[in-house]
């Protein structure tokens, strides 16, 4: 498979020293907005010896560097950075192949219904009708879960004006 084709959920953490918290974090939420992004959560606390604060956000994977690269220049120093992926691509294809599974037994399980005379018989099916199409949404659902996970990517930064407060 393709490099572009592959599923690859991406996770990035940053330490950054800055000069305020709080006009960072906000620097942050909407420099995600201006690429497509948005904030999953946010928080600061501001006690005498310094401020801190944390913000995790999701961009779209495409402008993930260039949203990184914004970032630490609004940093005095980047502390520490970590970027992770996992690859997903056979889960992802796998729930396909399932699917196409499950799309054939529904197939059948409708003949069978058009064949059924006796209420028994109609309604043995339209049991068995309900449990695939039960499996089949839940797969739907994991589908569009890994889809929507592989397609933004999860930034999480914690900032601080005393670097020995960061993680």
């Amino acid at each position: 498979i393709p490099v572009s084709e592959r599923k690859i959920v991406t996770q990035t953490d940053l330490s950054l020293l800055v000069k305020n918290v709080r006009d960072t974090t906000l620097a942050i939420k909407k420099q995600a907005e201006a690429v497509g992004g948005f904030m999953v959560n946010s928080s600061a606390t501001f006690p005498e010896g310094g401020a801190t604060g944390f913000i995790s956000i999701r961009v779209p994977s495409a402008k993930l560097d260039a949203f990184l690269e914004s970032v630490r220049n609004l940093a005095v120093r980047v502390v520490s950075e970590n970027i992770s992926g996992s690859d997903v691509t056979d889960q992802y294809k796998d729930i396909d192949s399932r699917l196409t599974i499950l799309a054939n037994s529904k197939a059948t399980f409708e003949d069978i219904m058009r064949r059924a005379s006796t209420v028994d018989e109609i309604l043995r099916v339209q049991q068995s009708i309900f449990q695939v199409q039960d499996q089949i949404d839940a797969l739907k659902g994991q589908k569009k879960y890994l889809e929507d996970t592989t397609a933004t990517s999860l930034v999480s930064v914690n900032l601080a004006t005393d670097e020995l407060a960061l993680p």
